[in-house]
């Protein structure tokens, strides 16, 4: 029989169904929901193709390996990139080792100038390195707790998992919650230059707050208005809270909040100069009105991470490994190389469908 691989197309729904449904370990319902397909592979507004995203590898009839993809901007220093994070890459058991996932990735290599992943899973992870993809760094993860009860119960898990630098960290601030020693942004002090609003779309006024924004990073995926509304406010699996800071009603910054139960994520957070302040304030002041546990974030920029550990952040253990793949020689490949010339936020990836 034909071993082919091709994109998919609307005559393969029902076999494409069929393969994700026969793997019962890690597959979702997003995985082959047809809204959230046509969300996340057809909407997309940096999609390249007029096709779904994904690649197919075909053996006959029978669908044995898929990989996905989340087409980006990617800005490195005053340039911008088509690059694309792989998503969804499942190769068919009776099929593994075969020659097949290397075969998924040079299709994507071909199709995009830089390919991305961030948090792969194990055999993701050793695929993309034996493809030669480079690995520059961990996305860090910081937890700031709003109860002490969930300190207390987060600590016992660390302990148990032999994570003992964090366990050694959560006793600490669980001690200093109990005897009412200082931690560090409790109080809602508001910067008077600033006003935070809460908004329900991005404006056209996001566009040119990009532009601002962006100088300050050399490489960091785009996040314009029409990205981000797609990304956030179309989002067909999750909800958003969001908040921007305006200074004279000039837009500053912003920060994307996703509600998981009794932890909340910050999903995105991008702001200038002094608004990361007033946008932490915020959420802490909102979290603590909505009696969350703890809010959880992933940002990679160390300014960024400065302020978050200045508002009662700590640092926990992350997975988020992040590699990239040059397809292009014009590519200016030793400033990807740098991992503190990346922004990374919670929604890069595949975290936010």
């Amino acid at each position: 029989m034909e071993c082919k691989i091709k994109l998919y197309e609307a005559t393969d729904k029902e076999a494409t169904i069929q393969f994700l449904k026969s793997r019962k370990r890690g597959i979702k319902q997003y995985h082959y929901n047809p809204d959230i397909w046509n969300w996340q592979f057809i909407k997309n507004p940096n999609s390249p193709f007029s096709k779904v995203q994904v690649w197919l590898f075909k053996y006959g009839c029978a669908i044995i390996g898929q990989l996905g993809t989340i087409p980006v901007q990617l800005k490195i220093s005053n340039a911008y990139y088509l690059a694309a994070w792989a998503v969804d890459f499942i190769v068919n058991i009776d099929y593994q080792n075969r020659g097949v996932g290397p075969l998924l990735i040079k299709e994507l290599d071909k199709a995009v100038d830089i390919s991305l992943s961030l948090g792969p899973n194990k055999d993701g992870y050793a695929l993309c390195k034996k493809m030669g993809w480079v690995e520059i760094g961990t996305v860090p993860l910081f937890v700031r707790y709003l109860s002490r009860k969930r300190i207390l119960k987060d600590a016992i898990k660390s302990f148990l998992n032999n994570e003992f630098k964090l366990f050694i960290r959560l006793s600490r601030l669980f001690i200093s919650n109990i005897f009412a020693i200082n931690v560090r942004g409790t109080k809602d002090v508001f910067n008077p230059r600033f006003t935070i609003e809460q908004i329900s779309a991005f404006g056209k006024d996001f566009d040119d707050f990009w532009e601002n924004a962006s100088r300050s990073f050399p490489v960091i995926v785009r996040r314009d208005a029409k990205y981000l509304n797609w990304k956030f406010i179309e989002n067909p699996i999750y909800s958003y809270t969001i908040y921007v800071a305006k200074e004279k009603e000039h837009l500053m910054g912003y920060i994307v909040l996703r509600n998981d139960k009794r932890s909340w994520r910050i999903s995105d957070f991008l702001a200038i100069d002094d608004a990361t302040n007033p946008l932490l304030q915020a959420t802490v002041s909102h979290l603590k009105k909505q009696k969350a546990e703890k809010i959880i974030c992933y940002l990679s920029n160390m300014n960024y991470v400065n302020r978050l550990k200045g508002f009662g952040f700590v640092e926990a253990k992350s997975n988020e490994r992040l590699l990239f793949n040059v397809n292009k020689d014009k590519i200016d490949k030793g400033t990807l190389c740098k991992f503190s010339n990346w922004f990374i936020s919670g929604s890069d990836g595949d975290r936010e469908r």
